[in-house]
């Protein structure tokens, strides 16, 4: 999420570490927040050629709403995440 993105940020300028957040942005997608460490993560982005975005709230409400209405799948917020299209 927008604000909430240390790990893009880290992706983007191809660092070796992530930089912590003195703390999370208010967000409605709260399930952003996981147990991966973000060395963890960073590591298999770059082991995989993965990316990271970053989406704000009316973003993943609208990927939230297509999902419900394209697939008849409702899901929180962090699951419309998936699949804005960047």
């Amino acid at each position: 999420m927008e604000g909430n993105d240390p790990l893009v940020r880290a992706s983007n300028a191809h660092a070796s570490t992530v930089e912590p957040l003195p703390a999370m942005a208010p967000t409605v997608v709260g399930g952003i927040n996981t147990d991966v460490t973000a060395s963890t993560a960073l590591a298999a982005l770059y082991a995989t050629g993965g990316f990271g975005v970053s989406v704000n709230d009316e973003e993943a409400l609208d990927g939230m709403s297509s999902l419900a209405v394209r697939e008849g799948i409702y899901t929180e917020p962090a699951g419309g995440v998936a699949v804005v299209k960047q």
